[in-house]
């Protein structure tokens, strides 16, 4: 009785008010079977509406509310805002496969959109953002700057194979 209850309570705010809390609260009950008959294209059409920035395409099966939260919340702030932080954390989602499937042409792009002076044809892995923005910083100061400093640390880092593929004549 009481799980009815629920249901209804949360069937009336995710429709009347679109309520993306409600809304994911009923489709974890449709993962999971509790209070409802499983059903994850039930699940998967609540968790649309209450995440519609995901792109569930890529999700990992095993997704749960507070990773489409997070996910939502980086897309927002990717696109919307342009924010090479968020950029940076979705990369490092795809690259890793956390919360999503890995996929490392996506990371790619979400990293080059995060940092645009990196020569991403050079960089070995494994992948991490803070070498990536200490990269993005040194080529934006050896190049637009002039930095000497800068221009010194990237060939060293070219020299020695750090964080980039070895390469003398760079």
């Amino acid at each position: 009785k009481e799980v009815i209850k629920k249901l209804n309570e949360l069937y009336k705010r995710a429709m009347e008010g679109s309520d993306p809390e409600a809304q994911s609260q009923l489709a974890e009950m449709y993962v999971s079977g509790q209070g409802v008959k499983q059903n994850t294209d039930k699940a998967m059409e609540w968790y649309q509406r209450a995440f519609p920035r995901v792109p569930f395409q890529i999700i990992n099966p095993l997704f749960n509310r507070g990773v489409l939260k997070k996910i939502n919340e980086l897309y927002k702030h990717a696109t919307e805002e342009n924010d090479p932080e968020a950029q940076s954390q979705l990369a490092e989602m795809y690259a890793n496969g956390q919360g999503v499937k890995q996929d490392m042409e996506r990371a790619r792009e979400w990293y080059q959109r995060a940092f645009p002076k990196v020569p991403f044809e050079d960089i070995t892995p494994p992948v991490n953002r803070e070498n990536l923005k200490k990269l993005n910083e040194l080529y934006k100061r050896a190049t637009e700057d002039n930095d000497p400093e800068a221009q010194s640390e990237l060939g060293e880092m070219y020299a020695n194979g750090q964080d980039v593929k070895q390469n003398h004549k760079k």
